[in-house]
């Protein structure tokens, strides 16, 4: 059986909105809306965030913290003066 296709004016209030989008159905599942979460920003061209044409960018913080409980060769660790340090 072909895939029906309905468009907006054969709908009884006019309109195709988020509740009317398939979330959930394996293979035809489509997003609804994009939330913002930790280091992560977005924007949108939407009435409501997340919605229209939506860009994420993810903020990519590394932090090298490293606890030493005991003595360290110095002949395994280098460094430059970017503060990167190479541990063999």
């Amino acid at each position: 059986m072909p895939v029906t296709t309905v468009r907006g004016a054969q709908i009884l209030d006019g309109t195709v909105q988020r509740v009317d989008l398939d979330a959930t159905t394996v293979g035809a599942a489509v997003i609804r809306k994009i939330v913002q979460g930790t280091g992560i920003t977005i924007s949108s061209t939407g009435a409501d965030s997340g919605t229209g044409d939506v860009t994420v960018n993810a903020v990519v913080a590394i932090v090298f913290d490293p606890v030493v409980s005991g003595p360290v060769d110095s002949s395994v660790v280098t460094g430059d003066d970017d503060d990167k340090v190479t541990v063999a």
